[in-house]
């Protein structure tokens, strides 16, 4: 892309079929800072559906253009299919939209209207709104280096005899329905059959009196988790490192909208989620509350990846 826009004359105008997360993914930010500086105006051209169903994947149409000018507009516009873009209004094209921000990072942040972005940006530079970061850390959560082998349901662990071992997990957004996740709502999970519990192993030596889990694990072996990465760089390789519990957890991907729930079950989270630990003297109910909001979410969406279905991810 890049040189194909130096090849461009001082009025020149390029076209481009691209991906769609060329728009909000971090290792395309400084293709987009180029684009920003060196284009006066941008046109994206999104789709409803799906214009390439074979491959799954979101695309956009870029249309650039240079006028040796010292400004800098961006516009998104947004059709049904690839058919749609025949009755494509040429003159909508044309318009001057909305000022490129460089300090933004994200292009997906032009789907709003100026007037929108204007009321975000006054809400960050006047400080007068607080960040999720004054009342609580945010990390990911635990990295077993593989989920499905430390991730079991409760017949694995009567099977193995893993009681010693099992800790409760929630493992998955679809198992949380609620801001506050119970130990009623852990039981309901774990009498579903679903991988409701996090094996956490001690050194081996410890393990010699549990013949049953020393079979759990040499089945590990066979399978070659011991010489993935994750595991294959611990002094051990059946040592989750990072265990902990968290006050909250904040779900890694979502489908309606990013949920914040109390972890009231004290249990753990793989890597699907991130852990939240609140700040001394914060009320956690009164926190997790407030996060629930039309504000909250706009920044989500800004802050998050969106995916092809609606999806969203949100980055610790």
């Amino acid at each position: 892309m890049v040189g194909s826009s130096l090849l461009l004359k001082g009025k020149g105008k390029i076209g481009f079929v691209l991906p769609a997360e060329i728009l909000q993914v971090s290792y395309a930010e400084t293709l987009r800072n180029f684009l920003s500086h060196y284009y006066n105006k941008i046109n994206i051209v999104s789709f409803k559906k799906l214009v390439f169903p074979d491959i799954q994947q979101e695309v956009v149409l870029l249309l650039c253009e240079k006028n040796n000018t010292n400004e800098h507009y961006i516009e998104h516009i947004e059709v049904k299919d690839d058919n749609d873009l025949r009755a494509l209004d040429i003159l909508s094209l044309k318009k001057s939209g909305k000022r490129i921000d460089f300090k933004s990072n994200k292009w997906t942040f032009y789907f709003l209207e100026q007037k929108e972005i204007d009321f975000l940006e006054e809400i960050t530079m006047n400080g007068t709104i607080p960040k999720l970061g004054d009342f609580a850390d945010v990390e990911v959560g635990i990295t077993t280096g593989s989920n499905e082998f430390f991730t079991v349901p409760l017949a694995v662990v009567e099977a193995f005899e893993l009681q010693p071992f099992a800790k409760p997990l929630v493992g998955r957004s679809v198992q949380v329905d609620n801001p506050i996740f119970t130990y009623t709502n852990w039981l309901q999970n774990r009498n579903s059959k679903a991988r409701a519990h996090l094996l956490i192993f001690p050194a081996m030596y410890k393990l010699e009196k549990y013949k049953e889990a020393l079979k759990y694990l040499a089945i590990g072996e066979r399978k070659g988790i011991k010489k993935g990465y994750k595991c294959g760089i611990r002094d051990e390789w059946q040592i989750v490192p990072s265990v902990w519990i968290s006050d909250a957890l904040f779900i890694r991907r979502n489908n309606l909208y990013p949920k914040l729930v109390i972890n009231e079950a004290c249990a753990y989270t793989t890597d699907t989620m991130h852990r939240v630990r609140i700040k001394e003297n914060v009320n956690i109910r009164a926190f997790a509350a407030s996060y629930y909001n039309s504000l909250s979410f706009a920044f989500s969406e800004i802050c998050g990846r969106s995916y092809g279905g609606g999806g969203i991810r949100i980055n610790a």
